[in-house]
């Protein structure tokens, strides 16, 4: 039966110093080529780790990289707000399509209601204006839908012209 060959972990071993039986494995590599052979590589690999300088980072390289963290942790809030002032559209989009279906009478007139308790005679200038978009066959619903859009078209343009600056318009 032929002898076993000494495994990696025990040239290892053997090289740094901390082998149980290091007389054993010098003995067997003297008399097996594949040991002595894999021993020799191992000690080249040794020397060439040991004599391993490592190499240079380029002048500049960790100014670079706070850099490219700090416009990271910018772009996270941006990415945020850029996703809920799409889902901000999406919804007044949908609130303008909905009116055109649905009767907001009932809301307009809870709303005159409301306005009227707190704030009287002010009420009487919206009564006339919902008269007035009446009389035009105009739903008040619709137009406050529509504005309602266009006033979130406008804050979305103007928060992503922002970003597009590398500007935070309100953003912590």
């Amino acid at each position: 039966m032929a002898p076993e060959h000494v495994t990696d972990e025990e040239i290892q071993g053997f090289l740094d110093g901390s082998a149980s039986r290091p007389e054993a494995i010098r003995t067997h590599s003297g008399s097996c080529p594949v040991c002595a052979k894999k021993i020799n590589e191992y000690r080249r690999l040794f020397a060439s780790l040991a004599d391993d300088r490592g190499f240079d980072l380029p002048p500049g390289f960790a100014a670079a990289t706070a850099a490219r963290i700090a416009r990271a942790k910018r772009a996270a809030p941006r990415a945020w707000v850029v996703n809920a002032v799409l889902v901000g559209a999406v919804i007044a989009g949908c609130m303008l399509v909905a009116s055109i279906f649905i009767d907001f009478s009932p809301v307009w007139d809870g709303l005159k209601q409301i306005l009227a308790e707190n704030f009287g005679a002010k009420s009487a200038a919206i009564s006339a204006a919902h008269a007035f978009l009446a009389a035009l066959g105009i739903k008040a619903g619709l137009l406050a839908s529509a504005v309602a859009t266009m006033f979130l078209i406008a804050v979305a343009d103007w928060i992503l012209a922002a970003l597009r600056r590398n500007t935070t318009p309100f953003i912590v």
